[in-house]
């Protein structure tokens, strides 16, 4: 491995740059914000496994996602308290995860050869620079964890196929059953894996699609006898579907509609094309500077991973309730179908890894990217900087687990998640004057409501008189 080592000490310092700036941070994404609210409830004894809580005046029953992810989360709260940066530490360790389960898979796929074992650095880095990735790690959206689940399905069905052992076929069917209690029904494209494999690498029988594909089927469906001996998860599921897949199709969703079906495969690409430049210019060094032209030399493989990961991304297309964070769960396929044409040109890998001038662009990166983390830590990102920053004035009139009226202009779900997440706090956006204190971001033509003399500059305090 030290013939790479400058390659790892340049992957690492892309990866302190892009990823723990923000992690340092102050602030999430709202449907980070949300799912840590509700993990933490979970942990509290708010809500159960089958029917979490967001909050007592919003979602008091959260059926609009699978619970298995909030379940691991409240672990975390449950070990490490409710310190602010609990969610912040399950990230990354979802992250770490992924990146051992990508070597795996990599390690799976090139069983009989050593040397290119060694390689597992050029997948991770791939699926690194897919934009989702770093951007959405450090947001704790569901995609993250369901993710784990869904390459251990494929880790599986790679050495099953090998060892030609019916229980592991069996045992990716049960997670790809995790993965769907993650996240829903975008995680259940692995079942088809087989069936690609037998028309892309086509080093198994028919016989044996149809046999290894049922067992993972029949690992999927042990979610009937988990609805008949807890009832429970069959109204969350239930409620899931109709919820949210079935007000998708229609078009009822509210969040995330897309006027075009296509805007799901502008974004694969877009999010890609970092990685696809990285490779034509390695594939590019390799032509013309070796006289090398390996460029298909694993071509079977690569279209395998390409059609699993468009397997995960076209059903997408059925309805317009599209996200770019959809493709976190097929970034590790795309980025091993790249890795699988660079693994052929590693002597260009090797003569980079030796370069003196690459040596000093990691030192210097990796330099640089431990000073902007040092200098963000304890920040407030720019999304959220004048609602924590009123929130953190407010507080010390703020009392835990009580609900407060909330008048406001818009909707504001930033303010919904931090005011549960941070200080166990519902608010009730429909009934405002109902209680003594409400919240807003308007000035409240109401008598008997008298304004706290707290300088903010948007969100202020109303107690009534």
């Amino acid at each position: 491995m030290k013939e790479y080592k400058n390659f790892f000490i340049f992957i690492i310092a892309i990866i302190i740059l892009l990823l723990v700036p923000n992690l340092l941070q102050k602030g999430m994404f709202v449907d980070g914000l949300w799912y840590a609210a509700i993990s933490k409830n979970l942990a509290n004894g708010l809500g159960s496994f089958w029917q979490p809580m967001f909050t007592e005046t919003m979602f008091a029953q959260f059926y609009e996602h699978p619970p298995l992810v909030f379940g691991i989360q409240s672990i975390f709260f449950t070990v490490f308290n409710d310190s602010l940066w609990v969610e912040k530490l399950y990230s990354i360790f979802i992250f770490l995860a992924n990146i051992y389960l990508i070597k795996l898979l990599w390690s799976a796929i090139f069983y009989a050869n050593k040397e290119s074992q060694k390689l597992w650095f050029i997948p991770v880095l791939l699926w690194f620079l897919c934009e989702v990735v770093y951007l959405m790690y450090t947001n704790n959206v569901l995609e993250c964890t369901q993710e784990i689940f869904i390459l251990l399905s494929l880790i599986l069905i790679l050495k099953g196929i090998r060892k030609e052992k019916y229980s592991f076929f069996f045992l990716a069917g049960i997670c790809v059953l995790l993965s769907f209690l993650s996240k829903g029904i975008t995680g259940i494209f692995p079942l088809i894996a087989v069936v690609l494999y037998y028309f892309s690498v086509k080093k198994i029988t028919i016989k044996q699609t149809i046999t290894y594909s049922l067992l993972m089927l029949l690992g999927f469906a042990t979610i009937l006898v988990l609805f008949i001996i807890q009832p429970e998860s069959y109204t969350n599921s239930s409620s899931y579907f109709n919820n949210q897949v079935l007000n998708s199709l229609e078009g009822n969703s509210i969040s995330n509609m897309q006027s075009s079906r296509f805007y799901i495969i502008k974004k694969l690409f877009q999010v890609h094309l970092l990685p696809i430049i990285l490779v034509l210019i390695i594939s590019l060094i390799s032509y013309f500077k070796l006289k090398a032209s390996t460029f298909f030399q694993h071509k079977k493989q690569i279209v395998f991973f390409l059609l699993l990961g468009l397997s995960g991304v076209l059903p997408i297309m059925i309805s317009q309730k599209q996200a770019s964070y959809y493709l976190i769960t097929t970034a590790p396929f795309f980025a091993v179908a790249l890795s699988l044409i660079c693994v052929q040109n590693k002597e260009v890998i090797q003569l980079l890894s030796k370069s003196k001038i690459f040596t000093f662009i990691s030192i210097g990166l990796l330099v640089t990217s431990i000073f902007v983390s040092f200098n963000n830590i304890g920040k407030i990102n720019n999304r959220d900087k004048i609602l924590l920053e009123d929130l953190t004035k407010l507080e010390v009139k703020l009392q835990k687990g009580v609900i407060l009226g909330c008048k406001t202009e818009k909707r504001y779900d930033a303010l919904y998640g931090f005011m549960m997440r941070n200080y166990e706090i519902s608010l009730d956006t429909l009934n405002p004057y109902n209680y003594k204190t409400i919240i807003s971001d308007v000035n409240l033509d109401k008598k008997e409501f008298i304004k706290v003399d707290i300088h903010t500059k948007q969100f202020n305090l109303y107690i009534k008189k």
